[in-house]
């Protein structure tokens, strides 16, 4: 069994697998300071069987096909018990950084355009912070980084275009997790902020898919409640996340970019104009 510590900011999840080739992939990919460890104590373990490979860990049990399948879910295993197991404001939302270097960030539930958003930054050549997780300082209203890679959801269709030479070989591959097939790009294909960066928030909003892309008003329950939904906030009362939120809400009001069907070109535009 090889074994790696992947250290994220002073907290560490430790890695023992059977399989040097996934191990490594996920070390190359996250782009974390990493060392060697033994097996016991791991946080995570992960061992090939006849079935695929079974990780075990604070989440319990999952069994997943070989390959590029089994990288994409160590990879999420190893998000998720960062996750869960910091007292940093962690959200569930996506960033990029606008032209005046402030952070522009938007919460949404599962499905609702996070990673396509990011996608689209990304393809537009702007700094992408994630598109999935971030942690939030609501005291310096920054925005930093997550260990964690972009992820284009692909539904039954091709690998979407990549940019800036991103997905050359190496850089990126297709695999699923219980269904959900995505583009896993690696951390250092370019264009991804660093770990250490922080960038001032400068907007706030929740997204929606929606029948045309457009930035509407919406209730105060609308507008913040996918700001709250899976935040961690053992160490942040949800008051001061909310009151980040509204501060930098567009316009000062609580408002909801709808998303149409895969314009996400034009949710950009809107959401770099902020």
């Amino acid at each position: 069994m090889t074994g790696r510590r992947f250290d994220w900011r002073g907290e560490a999840v430790a890695v023992v697998c059977d399989d040097a080739a996934m191990l490594a992939r996920a070390e190359a990919y996250l782009g974390l300071p990493t060392s060697a460890v033994a097996g016991e104590g791991a946080t995570i373990a992960v061992e090939t069987r006849r079935d695929g490979h079974q990780l075990r860990g604070p989440f319990g049990r999952l069994t997943m096909a070989g390959g590029a399948d089994g990288a994409y879910a160590l990879l999420e295993a190893i998000a998720h018990v960062f996750a869960t197991h910091t007292r940093r404001l962690v959200v569930h939302a996506g960033a990029f950084v606008g032209a005046d270097g402030g952070a522009v960030v938007y919460f949404g539930v599962p499905f609702a355009g996070k990673s396509g958003l990011t996608h689209a930054a990304w393809r537009r050549g702007l700094t992408v912070i994630g598109d999935d997780r971030l942690w939030l300082d609501t005291a310096a209203g920054t925005v930093r980084a997550f260990p964690k890679c972009l992820k284009i959801r692909m539904g039954d269709g091709p690998p979407p275009a990549g940019a800036r030479g991103a997905t050359a070989a190496g850089d990126a591959f297709v695999g699923a997790l219980r269904g959900d097939r995505r583009l896993v790009v690696s951390r250092r294909a370019g264009g991804f902020a660093g770990y250490d960066a922080a960038y001032p928030v400068r907007a706030m909003a929740p997204i929606a898919r929606g029948a045309e892309t457009a930035l509407v008003a919406a209730p105060s329950a609308e507008g913040l409640g996918p700001v709250l939904a899976g935040a961690t906030l053992a160490a942040t009362p949800p008051m001061a996340l909310i009151r980040l939120a509204k501060r930098h809400a567009p316009g000062g009001r609580p408002a909801l970019l709808r998303i149409a069907d895969g314009d996400f070109a034009g949710a950009l535009d809107i959401l770099t104009t902020l």
